[in-house]
């Protein structure tokens, strides 16, 4: 169990702890059917916006305005464990994911919605390479990990 202190403002402190003992990274052509549970509330730290992007840096969880990370557990459809667990940044909802790191890539939402989210963007942004999606991938791969999104992507070129 990882435990980290931090300060929303000079006078008040939080703890955060998360385990990390579970992680393990996805491995491409595990074939594993995936499935995804989110793990927020008592793990995430109050944060103001402007201090996002150190907690999107280091992966920790936060709960920001209107912004927020968490890490999601990939288990197999029967609820065993699958093959790891993911970082996700969203705005305004687990509708909306602007990064999400799996496998040591980070993946970046290339959609536009308003200018807050943009702002949102550029707060939470991990400033190191990403891999760009539209919004409707991005959702997916949170979801169901690289298996579902490859399961889809064949599907739909058969006749």
């Amino acid at each position: 169990m990882l435990t980290l202190t931090g300060s929303t403002t000079a006078m008040s402190r939080r703890s955060v702890s998360f385990d990390m003992s579970t992680y393990c990274p996805v491995t491409e052509g595990s074939g594993v059917q995936c499935r995804t549970v989110s793990t927020i509330g008592a793990n995430a730290m109050k944060i103001a916006n402007r201090d996002a992007r150190g907690y999107v840096k280091k992966q920790h969880p936060f709960q920001g305005n209107n912004i927020f990370a968490q890490f999601h557990t990939v288990n197999n459809e029967d609820g065993t464990n699958g093959p790891g667990t993911w970082y996700a940044v969203y705005s305004y909802g687990d509708h909306w994911p602007l990064f999400i790191h799996a496998d040591g890539i980070w993946f970046e939402n290339e959609d536009t919605f308003s200018r807050t989210t943009t702002k949102h963007r550029t707060q939470t942004h991990p400033h190191c390479p990403t891999v760009l999606l539209s919004g409707w991938w991005m959702k997916r791969l949170v979801k169901g990990g690289y298996a579902a999104i490859a399961k889809e992507r064949i599907l739909a070129l058969l006749p």
